[in-house]
């Protein structure tokens, strides 16, 4: 007897979560590979930030691959960027997502602090052009986390310089805007707040 695969499943739940909430979770109490593929998709769902089990199937699997080649291309975000412009398939939600859980990653040791600032300004960039098949407060809240993520991410040492001011003035805009018009969601506000709150003067 043939599975279904973790694509179908994903499309399950997309198109008719109703029924699969049903049907779907019955096959994963009796079938350990169906199991197997609604605990992948709910793994999916929370590290992507995703509403739709079939985006994050499609671009989730493939993300990490997609960032990892795209950053060996260069020395940072311009130069990613100009790959990006060449190849339609690196501008989604996967990739963005890759990038500023990468990003949040460095944080902690100043030393890659410029690499995770490289890392959250291409997500912030990446978020720019999601086009309209993503919901747009979702869209928004992505960009909310990465601005703020682009905050958290300066050189100390350059935060009172003019250019760095002026960076921050714009990022913290572009951070509380998207945040205004996004899901709403409280603890996406506290992170964001809390990323913008590492960036202050």
């Amino acid at each position: 007897m043939s599975h279904p695969t973790l694509e179908q499943f994903a499309g399950f739940f997309s198109t008719d979560p109703d029924t699969a909430e049903i049907f779907c979770r019955h096959l994963a109490v009796v079938c350990p590979l169906c199991r197997e593929h609604l605990d992948r998709i709910e793994g999916l769902l929370a590290r992507f930030r995703h509403w739709d089990p079939a985006v994050v199937v499609s671009e989730g699997l493939d993300a990490d691959a997609l960032f990892d080649g795209l950053v060996a291309t260069g020395a940072g975000c311009a130069s990613w960027w100009a790959v990006v412009e060449q190849r339609d398939e690196l501008v989604n939600w996967g990739v963005a997502c890759v990038a500023l859980e990468r990003a949040r990653a460095l944080l902690a040791e100043e030393s890659s602090r410029p690499r995770a600032r490289e890392f959250a300004l291409l997500g912030a960039t990446l978020t720019e052009r999601l086009d309209s098949c993503y919901h747009p407060e979702w869209v928004n809240d992505l960009k909310a986390l990465a601005y703020a993520t682009v905050i958290a991410a300066e050189d100390p040492a350059d935060r009172l310089s003019r250019e760095a001011v002026r960076a921050r003035l714009k990022h913290a805009h572009a951070a509380t805007e998207a945040l205004d018009n996004g899901t709403g969601s409280e603890s996406l506000a506290t992170e964001v707040w809390g990323f913008l709150s590492q960036g202050a003067l």
